[in-house]
């Protein structure tokens, strides 16, 4: 496995709409096994493919973000297996309303309040082309839906107010000089 490059915000592949997986094939299955290695290397919850400059529609999602100790190959492979895995998601329905202080890892250092659905059902398939249907709330149906927002070429950012966004990206931009 690998850690794949994140890409910062404001690299144009961040608002590209991602093409849907057709093959599920061994790349998918390396390109997962790589997200998974990122977004943990990371210590994130999700991660899209295009953030890491794959505009393909895979996400991937560990809510409970179990960090693996040490390089036991044995011990990657039970934490690979507890990441979730998303293939073409797309969202059926919306149900309720919640707020939650969202972060990005393509928006390093900077958090915003969203408003999202409170319950979600989404449609998608796993590496090997099989399809589900899925309802999830909490945590994992926020994380959901910024994760498939990416995929479709929005950011945290872009569903916050006017003056909240140009405060958020002042901040930002000062992190990124100073870094």
């Amino acid at each position: 496995m690998a850690v794949l490059e994140i890409v910062k915000h404001p690299d144009t592949v961040l608002r590209q709409k991602s093409d849907a997986v057709t093959d599920f094939d061994k790349e998918l299955k390396k390109t997962v096994e790589n997200m998974v290695q990122t977004m943990r290397d990371a210590k994130g919850i999700g991660l899209a493919a295009v953030q890491v400059a794959i505009t393909k529609r895979i996400l991937v999602l560990d809510v409970a973000n179990i960090e693996a100790q040490g390089d036991d190959e044995e011990n990657e492979d039970k934490i690979l297996e507890e990441a979730e895995v998303y293939i073409n998601p797309e969202i059926l329905s919306k149900a309720g309303e919640t707020e939650y202080e969202e972060g990005c890892l393509s928006i390093p250092g900077v958090y915003g309040m969203v408003d999202r659905a409170a319950e979600i059902t989404i449609r998608y398939q796993d590496e090997t082309g099989d399809e589900y249907e899925m309802e999830a709330d909490g945590l994992r149906a926020i994380a959901l839906q910024h994760e498939i927002d990416h995929l479709n070429g929005v950011l945290f950012i872009d569903h916050l107010p006017a003056m909240q966004r140009s405060l958020i990206l002042a901040k930002y931009n000062k992190l990124q000089k100073e870094e």
